[in-house]
């Protein structure tokens, strides 16, 4: 789940200015300049995975939401991705503030939730090398995408991985809610 949820986020943030310049003629020093901003404005998505983590306690059912919303983001970006500048930026930088909360999830709100059952430590550095690792290789898969097939099927592809990580998300809840009910009976049998 990390991986895919870094992947998303690297291969959108790291490709933001290239969109602007390419789809919709913005000088590239422009291009650039807007997406040296969009960070202070995407850090409120870490905050709201935070704040949401902290009244919900099923971590689970929060990167649901997240993921879900994302999803949204990302079938509206196959089609509207080049609709009108201004819409285009809305939504690119709505997906990245979703991206990186739901990517903090993971990351590190999963590594302190779940400090009393598995090592922080060794949890932490395997998550943040697996977002390391996604940051390296998802924007140029992703480049590589959108050089040979177009934006939208770069988008796809980025729908599809939201796809894989809400039912990723679905069938952990589902599990979970099974074994406790299990636990249950075996509760009542005893």
């Amino acid at each position: 789940m990390s991986f895919l949820s870094n992947s998303m986020y690297f291969a959108v943030n790291n490709w933001f200015s290239k969109l602007l310049y390419d789809v919709y003629k913005i000088p590239k020093s422009y291009s650039i300049l807007i997406s040296l901003f969009v960070p202070l404005i995407i850090f409120t998505g870490s905050i709201i995975a935070v704040n949401q983590s902290e009244k919900h306690e099923n971590f689970f059912a929060v990167a649901l939401v997240m993921y879900s919303i994302s999803l949204v983001f990302s079938f509206l970006l196959i089609f509207l991705y080049n609709a009108n500048i201004v819409l285009s930026i809305v939504l690119e930088i709505a997906y990245l503030i979703i991206a990186n909360g739901a990517r903090s999830m993971f990351g590190s709100i999963f590594v302190f939730k779940m400090r009393t059952v598995l090592d922080s430590g060794k949890t932490g550095l395997i998550t943040n090398a697996v977002a390391s690792f996604a940051a390296g290789i998802a924007p140029t898969i992703i480049g590589f995408i959108f050089d040979n097939f177009g934006w939208a099927k770069s988008y796809l592809v980025l729908f599809i991985m939201d796809v894989i990580l809400v039912l990723m998300i679905l069938f952990t809840i589902l599990n979970e809610k099974r074994k406790s009910k299990t636990n249950v009976r075996q509760i009542k049998l005893d």
